[in-house]
């Protein structure tokens, strides 16, 4: 992933499925998404993180994503720290550990339901 292209078509993927959940205002699920903060929380040298990283770009890039490095505070990798990647949207444990783009599609469908 991780090209302008790939992402753009993953974009694609997403607009697409939100057009057969909910017709024609699907636009108005991706604009729901867009006022959501989602939260990956991850560390360094960690492939499921970076992959879970080029994941929510494709899948969540109109909303505002907060990576996190556990590492850099105490509290949270005591908390995330054998979890990683977490990911939290407005706060809440959507997912964690290896996560793939089934997952991420489900989980944009039930966000917008």
């Amino acid at each position: 992933m991780g090209t302008e292209s790939g992402m753009r078509g993953m974009i694609e993927v997403v607009w697409s499925l939100s057009r057969k959940a909910y017709g024609w205002p699907g636009r108005l699920a991706l604009l729901y998404i867009q006022a959501m903060v989602f939260s990956l929380y991850t560390r360094r040298g960690c492939h499921l993180c970076e992959a879970a990283e080029d994941m929510l770009a494709a899948y969540a890039s109109t909303a505002t994503v907060e990576l996190v490095d556990v590492d850099a505070h105490p509290d949270l990798e005591r908390l995330y720290g054998s979890r990683v990647p977490v990911l939290t949207v407005d706060g809440v444990v959507v997912v964690e550990g290896r996560f793939d783009e089934a997952t991420l599609a489900g989980l944009m469908r039930s966000l917008t339901a």
